[in-house]
């Protein structure tokens, strides 16, 4: 009897999920099959190049649901305040307020190849150019400097929160980033 088929979304998914939990070295291939419901031929014929495909594959993933949550709404029509307002909302979604790891954060503190690191980075400068543009139209100052501040803020409240100390610090960071 052939094996039931794994939608394409499910494999990413439970990719984001097994690199956020066990970051790219201690993603080991067991955790991969386990997390995706695949074995091994069928992940190396998904995934030609390997782990670094699956990590580039779960970075592609994460970012499609995080652009809909908190960059969509930043280049959305409006004032910038709902603007603002709606992107900070998509982030505290998006990690379920602040529970949740940040799958770039633990990829990029692992021992993740150049190529994982590349999406990495371009993630991220998406999400600071972008916050970037709208702190500028509404005419602050040093804009660029300012929304990289919020982004490392988010970033550090979700590595305490991870560390045992609450989410008190993610939701300082989340109202940082829905300020004008």
């Amino acid at each position: 009897m052939r094996p039931a088929k794994v939608a394409a979304g499910d494999v990413s998914a439970g990719l984001v999920d097994a690199f956020r939990r066990h970051g790219y070295a201690g993603a080991s291939l067991r955790t991969l099959k386990d997390a995706t419901g695949l074995n091994p031929a069928s992940l190396y014929h998904r995934f030609p190049d390997g782990k670094a495909d699956m990590a580039c594959a779960a970075i592609e993933y994460a970012t499609v649901q995080f652009d809909a949550l908190v960059i969509d709404p930043l280049r959305a029509e409006g004032p910038t305040e709902d603007r603002l307002r709606s992107s900070a909302n998509g982030v505290t979604e998006f990690y379920q307020s602040g529970r949740l790891a940040c799958l770039l954060a633990t990829l990029a503190l692992s021992d993740a190849p150049t190529a994982v690191r590349e999406r990495i980075a371009a993630a991220f400068v998406m999400w600071r150019d972008t916050l970037s543009d709208v702190l500028a139209s509404a005419g602050v100052s040093q804009a660029g400097d300012i929304a990289a501040s919020r982004i490392a803020s988010v970033q550090g409240a979700l590595i305490l929160a991870q560390s045992g100390m609450g989410t008190v610090c993610f939701d300082h960071a989340v109202a940082q980033l829905a300020a004008s």
